[in-house]
């Protein structure tokens, strides 16, 4: 088993490798560190396990520069970008390949976005946080259940005053329809006091 940073001669390897895990999400895709780098200028650091021609583990890392200085993320805007391992032995590998990258580049800080708590970070000196918030909602076909598990307040009253002024909605993945979407958005952003991403960062995810 050889731990190494991905080769572009491996890329359909790891495509494969993603498609047939469970575990995979958007995040692990060549693709969404392809948009990163481009819009951000997060430069990917993707450690992959291989064995006999066969990738059996990743573990995806952006290298991130601020004014607070470099860290190493996996991965940046998003929640989860979990490690993809076969065992336990190839995830540890992968987590000291990472560890290892982290001090030859003198970052600040390691940071692993990973889904589940597990103890094992702790021996290799991770400090778990959970500052860091998922929403998310179950929806299915019954209306009344999902209108039970919306939180009462400021949410539903949302929701009726919607229905009582006619709001109306279609989608769309047109260059016009994302232009609307991206100005909706921007006001939303002001609106809570927080930068927006740019238009190329949308543009790219739909093209996608």
């Amino acid at each position: 088993m050889t731990i190494e940073l991905l080769q572009s001669k491996d890329f359909k390897l790891y495509e494969l490798f993603i498609i047939n895990n469970d575990s995979c999400s958007f995040e692990h895709t060549l693709l969404w560190q392809k948009i990163l780098f481009k819009n951000f200028g997060f430069k990917p650091y993707c450690i992959v396990s291989k064995e006999f021609d066969k990738i059996n583990g990743s573990l995806v890392l952006l290298k991130a520069k601020s004014i607070f200085g470099t860290r190493f993320v996996s991965t940046p805007y998003s929640i989860y970008t979990n490690i993809l391992a076969d065992n336990e032995t190839i995830k540890n590998s992968l987590i000291e390949y990472a560890k290892n990258i982290t001090m030859t580049h003198n970052a600040s800080f390691l940071e692993l976005r990973e889904e589940l708590s597990d103890n094992n970070f702790k021996s290799y000196g991770f400090v778990e946080s959970k500052e860091v918030y998922n929403f998310s909602l179950e929806l299915c076909k019954d209306i009344e259940k999902v209108w039970k598990k919306l939180p009462k307040g400021s949410v539903r009253w949302g929701i009726k005053k919607a229905n009582k002024s006619g709001l109306t909605f279609r989608k769309g993945n047109g260059h016009d329809d994302l232009k609307i979407f991206y100005k909706l958005y921007l006001n939303t952003r002001k609106f809570r006091g927080v930068p927006g991403y740019p238009f190329s960062y949308f543009c790219d995810i739909v093209r996608g």
